[in-house]
């Protein structure tokens, strides 16, 4: 548990980095969420990252971070929707396509999974990873 939060606390404190695209209100919204999810305060934290949403409805990062606190929280379904609407604004994000997969897995829709997890190249950082859960799920087909 704890080497999850930290993840996510990593995730969200690099994510800043990624916002110079936002509008200021935006960004305001976006720091306020981080702060407050480094503070314990997840329920504002998420209040915020939606508010960033109603804003920039195209800012995959307020909804990346919303799937990784979903999935945190055990609410895998969400975590899956949340990571779909990352894809559906940057299908090219490798992370997103790879808990999805994992969430996928674990709502044994391991068909739908292996879909998302095929299209992670080599080169992506997460690709390691993809290729043991690949094996894990089909090891039939991935060895």
């Amino acid at each position: 548990m704890k080497k999850v939060l930290l993840v996510l606390t990593l995730l969200l404190s690099c994510n800043m980095a990624f916002c110079a695209d936002l509008s200021p209100l935006s960004q305001s919204y976006y720091d306020k969420a981080v702060n407050l999810y480094q503070a314990g305060n997840i329920d504002e934290a998420k209040a915020n990252f939606y508010k960033v949403i109603v804003v920039e409805p195209n800012y995959a990062d307020a909804y990346y971070n919303l799937a990784a606190i979903a999935e945190n929280e055990g609410n895998t379904e969400k975590a899956a929707y949340l990571y779909k609407r990352v894809l559906g604004i940057n299908a090219n994000d490798y992370g997103a396509r790879y808990r999805l997969g994992a969430c996928l897995n674990s709502l044994n829709k391991k068909d739908e999974a292996i879909n998302y997890l095929v299209y992670i190249p080599e080169s992506a950082p997460e690709y390691k990873s993809v290729r043991i859960l690949l094996n894990k799920i089909a090891p039939d087909k991935f060895e």
